[in-house]
């Protein structure tokens, strides 16, 4: 049954053939009330292709229709020519939906129809004006004082100021206590030498004093071994000299001295005879040494 309404849809829908439409202008009448919907006719002939006429003017779109119950399929004819595309008329109110029938055979896919215009866009309202800015509310109490915070590090010291202008002088104070004896100072830096002094009066010629030495005698320190001796240090007592104090202190200078041979000094053993202190190499047994000097009393 489906089937038979959706051909009978079709052949309503295919153009008329040239014969039966008019070459005049279209006219647009008024959408008439939609009729109910009357049972499938038979399939008549196609006819002929006919020339494609203008476009007539969209018409309003009519009142939906309440939706028949479906026929019943009916057996598919043969398809016939496709004709020109007809004007879209304007898609109908969505009528209430009706029970489902049973399936039926694919018909041919009908034309596409055109897309309708895009609505404009409504203009933008104007924007309300802002709202009084409000009281302002009571101030809070006031809360409880914080704790004291840590002490902050020590800043760094501030540059020296420049001194103040020097105060008028104040009266004179008390004469305070003796204070403490200080240090000793360092020795200052020798003066510059000042200049010579007048050179002053001769004064009278003094005693004069003794002489730093005198001279006594020649003598001579000689002696003959009586045993051989090794060298070294050795005493000559008995030496004569004539002028001699027991009391001088003696010098004594060798006038010749024989190799090996040092007179070291002389002492008084009584008026006229010293004893004289030398060094001598070893000496034979019968051997003789023989040494000249000249003997001076000191400070005499």
């Amino acid at each position: 049954m489906r089937a038979a309404a959706l051909l009978a849809l079709a052949a309503a829908l295919a153009p008329a053939p040239l014969a039966a439409r008019g070459t005049g202008s279209p006219g647009m009448g008024p959408a008439g009330p939609a009729g109910e919907q009357g049972p499938a006719g038979p399939k008549g002939e196609p006819g002929a292709k006919g020339e494609k006429g203008e476009q007539g003017s969209r018409g309003p779109a009519g009142a939906a229709g309440n939706q028949g119950h479906s026929g019943a399929a009916g057996s598919a004819g043969p398809q016939g020519d496709v004709g020109p595309a007809g004007a879209a008329g304007p898609p109908g109110p969505t009528g209430a939906a009706g029970a489902q029938g049973s399936a039926g055979p694919a018909g041919a896919t009908g034309p596409a129809g055109a897309q309708g215009a895009k609505g404009e866009t409504g203009a933008t309202g104007a924007q309300g004006q802002a709202g009084a800015t409000g009281q302002a509310g009571p101030q809070g109490l006031t809360g409880p004082a914080g704790a004291t915070g840590a002490q902050g590090s020590k800043g760094e010291t501030g540059p020296a100021g420049s001194p103040g202008p020097t105060g008028a002088q104040g009266p004179a104070g008390s004469q305070g206590p003796k204070g403490e004896t200080g240090a000793t100072g360092s020795v200052g830096a020798a003066g510059p030498q000042g200049p010579q002094g007048l050179t002053g009066a001769t004064g009278a010629q003094g005693p004069t004093g003794p002489r730093a030495s005198t001279f006594v005698c020649n003598a001579t320190i000689t002696e003959t071994m009586l045993a051989a001796v090794s060298s070294g240090i050795r005493e000559r007592a008995g030496v004569t000299c004539m002028g001699l104090l027991s009391t001088d202190i003696l010098e004594v200078y060798p006038t010749t001295l024989p190799s090996g041979y040092a007179v070291h000094h002389a002492i008084p053993t009584a008026a006229n005879t010293f004893r004289a202190t030398i060094s001598q190499p070893g000496i034979a047994l019968g051997a003789t040494y023989s040494i000249p000097v000249a003997v001076y009393a000191v400070n005499r």
